[in-house]
């Protein structure tokens, strides 16, 4: 147990990744070691779920699925309740993997299979549920597989308990919010987030969650062409993200980012309207609030950078001199904080010459 322990440590991984070839090589080795003691110790007459264990998780990391998924299995029949630390954990996971990977051979050959299968699968995600090192990303595993299955009903449970667990899990958000846009559409997306923020004792990083719920709601919005309803839905994006701050000034910079691509999201949609005097004053204010986010591309592949540098354009062809002065000033500072934040999205860029030598370089979309 003890060399395994050694062998999953992130610090011997980090110390090996120094000499990538060298580490893999000494990384199998105590893998090797911990299960030839594995070995030994059970020849030797050791028996019960650790012994199992040891060997099912080394032989998973040297690519012994078979051996992996036979002693994990046994490790899990034997287990006693009452075990707590990061081996029976990740033998759990193992047997639940091994598990939904038998399940999902047997469907995809239309194969009969045990029904038993997937209660070890839900008894296996169950107790990693309570199991004090089990993690969002288990939740997501078997919520994941329950959706494959079209088991909605089931999966919707699981996903709901596990954000009672994880309650800031941007894991299990990703998941909710997909299950809501399939089954409400864009409109129950921000209500849903609205009633979740009325419960009592809702956590304080929802906030930040509603926030990017609205966010992604404008830029349904704005695919659809509803331009008053997207501003409404980046509007009520900001004052989501404000309250999280408020709450938790500390982690206050990836809500800034997000503020910051929701003011580029309202500056191209008054540049559409032709309304240049508030796209100017929305460019502005994404700039400041966050000058690294510039030329990060929203979910319509926009950036701000890519909305200031055609409002200048258009600026300058009506000889709006003050506007254009203004707003060239603050992509001057903007490229003294970081010039790669001007440069073309890698889409644009020219593409190297081939090395036949046959063709020039292009610009591609």
């Amino acid at each position: 147990e003890a060399q395994l322990a050694h062998a999953v440590d992130p610090e011997t991984r980090a110390s090996l990744a120094r000499d990538a070839r060298l580490g893999q090589r000494f990384t199998r080795l105590m893998f090797e070691d911990a299960r030839r003691t594995a070995l030994e110790a059970e020849a030797a007459g050791a028996t019960g779920w650790r012994v199992d264990a040891v060997v099912a998780l080394a032989a998973r990391e040297l690519g012994d699925e078979e051996t992996a998924y036979a002693r994990a299995e046994k490790a899990v029949r034997d287990m006693s309740p009452e075990a707590k630390g990061w081996q029976s954990m990740a033998v759990l996971e193992l047997f639940a993997h091994g598990r939904q990977k038998a399940i999902t051979k047997a469907v995809l050959a239309k194969e009969d299979w045990p029904q038993e299968w997937m209660t070890d699968v839900h008894s296996a995600y169950a107790v990693l549920a309570r199991h004090p090192l089990g993690t969002d990303q288990h939740v997501a595993d078997h919520y994941d597989f329950l959706r494959w299955l079209r088991a909605r009903g089931q999966a919707a449970r699981v996903l709901d308990a596990g954000l009672e667990r994880f309650p800031g899990s941007a894991l299990l958000h990703d998941r909710l919010r997909g299950r809501i846009l399939r089954e409400q559409g864009i409109e129950g997306l921000e209500r849903t987030y609205a009633e979740l923020l009325q419960r009592e004792g809702a956590p304080a990083d929802l906030s930040w969650f509603a926030g990017y719920a609205a966010l992604v709601a404008a830029e349904f919005h704005r695919r659809a062409g509803a331009a008053d309803d997207a501003n409404a839905a980046y509007e009520r994006g900001i004052a989501h993200f404000e309250r999280f701050i408020a709450a938790s000034p500390e982690r206050r910079d990836s809500a800034d980012h997000y503020v910051a691509l929701a003011h580029g999201g309202r500056a191209r949609l008054a540049y559409e309207a032709n309304d240049d005097e508030r796209a100017l004053a929305e460019v502005l204010a994404s700039f400041r609030r966050r000058p690294a986010s510039a030329a990060t591309q929203d979910g319509l592949n926009i950036s701000t950078v890519d909305t200031a540098k055609m409002l200048l354009t258009r600026l300058r062809a009506e000889n709006r001199t003050e506007p254009a002065r203004k707003l060239d000033a603050a992509l001057q500072e903007l490229a003294a904080f970081d010039p790669a934040l001007l440069e073309l999205p890698a889409y644009e860029r020219e593409t190297p010459p081939e090395r036949s030598g046959g063709r020039r370089g292009r610009r591609g979309r």
